[in-house]
């Protein structure tokens, strides 16, 4: 489960979840919408305002979009870890603790680098179209 859900989540029993299926599949799916929401304006957005901001060289956009992209998706990870923490909202934490088993590494892992090398991938393609000298 996304760890970007606030509240308790819904629970139906067979009968109720066959009457208003629609419903519970919106509150399930909620949780997976804002984390894509949000690993987007990250990858998309941020990672690529803080580069125009550090004034990054052209020259290295595929790695540093995919570093920055990558060190704003743990601090992400951090600030809704410190939410849990502090009972803000509710979800498990993936960074602050003190057991790293290897299935949160994992997931992490599934989730931060194939975002992270598209926003490098997003930067390259980018530099690429704006770059290319003008065809007569």
């Amino acid at each position: 489960m996304p760890t970007f859900y606030w509240g308790t989540l819904p629970t139906a029993d067979f009968g109720e979840y066959n009457r208003n299926q629609g419903r519970y599949d919106l509150l399930y799916s909620l949780p997976y919408y804002l984390t894509g929401l949000v690993i987007t304006v990250v990858g998309c957005g941020a990672a690529p305002l803080l580069l125009k901001h550090l004034r990054v060289s052209s020259t290295h956009s595929f790695w540093s979009a995919t570093l920055a992209t990558l060190v704003l998706l743990i601090l992400v990870a951090m600030i809704s870890d410190a939410g849990a923490l502090l009972r803000i909202w509710r979800g498990p934490v993936f960074l602050l603790h003190n057991d790293y088993p290897f299935v949160t590494i994992w997931s992490l892992f599934k989730t931060f680098l194939p975002a992270s090398f598209l926003s490098g991938a997003i930067a390259l393609r980018k530099r690429w179209l704006f770059m290319r000298p003008a065809q007569p």
